[in-house]
């Protein structure tokens, strides 16, 4: 994965929403990787699926991560 570059996690900070979507959009794949969950159905087949719980946590952490950053 690549990094996101410092420039662009300053015009988040100021909050400039298109690069704060820009940033989502980034980690979007890595979230949806660690949100899914798994349900065995009236048919008896595994069910994969994003939990929406999940990723709202996550998104949530990132953008607390994002503006809780600290630059030099």
């Amino acid at each position: 994965m690549k990094r996101v570059p410092v420039y662009t996690i300053r015009a988040a900070k100021e909050p400039d929403t298109d690069v704060v979507r820009l940033i989502v959009q980034h980690f979007r794949r890595y979230i949806v990787a660690r949100c899914l969950s798994h349900c065995i159905g009236a048919d008896v087949y595994d069910h994969v699926f994003v939990d929406v719980d999940l990723w709202d946590q996550a998104v949530s952490a990132l953008l607390s991560a994002i503006f809780t950053f600290r630059l030099k």
